[in-house]
């Protein structure tokens, strides 16, 4: 019960209302939580808790005002994450660090928080804390308008859940959340002090001298498991390639077997011990390239936009943060069908894939064969070629923009 208020009050304290359908953007909390009524036109214990919530909030943040005067005067705002997203996490902290550099911002978090490691390096300025007291108070002060932070400028912002819900999702693209933060970060590249490896040297300096490529088929049991996942094995081409053109080549996850690893002098780092964080960081940062999910750790490619080939990508409609990136799409048969990627197809075919609900789609990941010869062309040139074909139809932050022409060509019968 402790765990359930304690996620309510931080998910309240969001400037996000879930409709359903979208997220949207209010910066009035009363507002936001009477137009959420007036959208679901539900009342249920939920609403009845949330709103006993709401009117908590507004009867103590009269008592904390000479508070929040006191933190606005030394410059400090404050700001609520989405601390489940990896991806949400590294994109909104970067936009935070490059936007406001002349404050201290304020991150409280609820108990399922766990990037600590990586705010620590990557967002040092940045002050976050897990603290159920300390996060009560700096949630209170969230609800003051002028210690609020809005990166993204805008009074209301549509963030996408359920494209499938939208008849034409692209056509006020200047309010999607994802376009914005496209915008934001699309040129903006995270440097690291010198200093912040020191505690890694050996490994810092392996991966100064040597030309590295990360290796990271998606293996999680977590979000869309079935969907999204990976077959490692389908990467064994790729890795004997990279092996012969000299590239040293570190994994994250004991996806391989230690056979497997030792054959091909694979770099193995468990993330599991706090440290090694730390080294996964110099490691992207170092690294001459990425080859596989755009997914969880695959976003630390956008903030060093370094040459990627994301792999088995399934949700076209998202957005793509690093144009220094080619994609390639798993293949997707509904009811023996082949699912051609058409503009009206992509919003809507996010209604087809729930894991629990699988049973008339089939997916075909990328093959050996896919991995190794993309892998090779974006090695080779210098200029990824986009596809005119699409540049019309979608916002150029769309995935499906960075699809190989190559591929393309040859796989007409997806697109057409």
């Amino acid at each position: 019960m402790f765990n359930y208020i304690n996620n309510r009050f931080f998910e309240l304290s969001s400037s996000y209302l879930d409709t359903g359908n979208s997220l949207i953007f209010f910066r009035l909390r009363l507002f936001r939580f009477f137009k959420f009524l007036l959208l679901t036109k539900k009342i249920n214990k939920y609403f009845i808790v949330d709103l006993v919530i709401e009117i908590y909030f507004l009867i103590t943040n009269i008592f904390f005002y000479p508070i929040a005067l006191i933190i606005n005067n030394f410059n400090f705002k404050i700001y609520i994450i989405n601390n489940l997203s990896f991806g949400d996490f590294i994109h909104e902290l970067s936009i935070l660090k490059k936007k406001n550099s002349k404050q201290r911002i304020i991150i409280p978090t609820n108990n399922l928080y766990k990037f600590e490691d990586y705010q620590k390096t990557l967002f040092e300025d940045i002050l976050v804390f897990k603290n159920y007291f300390i996060n009560h108070l700096f949630l209170i002060l969230g609800t003051y308008y002028f210690l609020n932070v809005n990166f993204l400028n805008k009074n209301e912002i549509f963030e996408p859940k359920h494209y499938f819900f939208n008849d034409n999702i692209f056509r006020d693209k200047k309010k999607l959340k994802e376009y914005l933060i496209y915008k934001k970060i699309e040129k903006t590249k995270i440097s690291l002090k010198k200093s912040k490896f020191s505690n890694i040297k050996s490994f810092d300096n392996f991966c100064k001298k040597n030309k590295i490529a990360i290796i990271n088929p998606r293996n999680v049991y977590g979000r869309n498991n079935n969907l999204r996942n990976s077959d490692a094995k389908n990467y064994l081409d790729v890795i004997s390639f990279l092996n012969k053109k000299k590239f040293k080549i570190i994994i994250f996850d004991n996806f391989y077997s230690q056979k497997i690893i030792k054959k091909f002098n694979l770099t193995y780092i468990n993330l599991k011990k706090a440290n090694n964080k730390l080294k996964q960081i110099c490691a992207f940062e170092k690294c001459s390239l990425y080859v596989g999910s755009y997914s969880g750790m695959g976003h630390l490619t956008d903030l060093f936009k370094t040459r990627s080939l994301y792999t088995d990508e399934v949700f076209y409609s998202g957005a793509c943060y690093n144009s220094n990136a080619y994609v390639l799409p798993k293949k997707i048969y509904y009811k023996k069908k082949l699912f051609k990627f058409s503009k009206i197809q992509i919003q809507r075919k996010d209604s087809l894939f729930k894991d629990k609900n699988l049973k008339n789609i089939i997916l075909i990941g990328n093959s050996p064969k896919e991995i190794k010869l993309f892998t090779k062309e974006l090695i080779s040139i210098k200029n990824l070629k986009k596809i005119k074909f699409f540049q019309n139809q979608y916002p150029l932050h769309c995935m499906i923009n960075q699809i190989p022409l190559t591929y393309f060509n040859a796989n007409k019968n997806l697109f057409i």
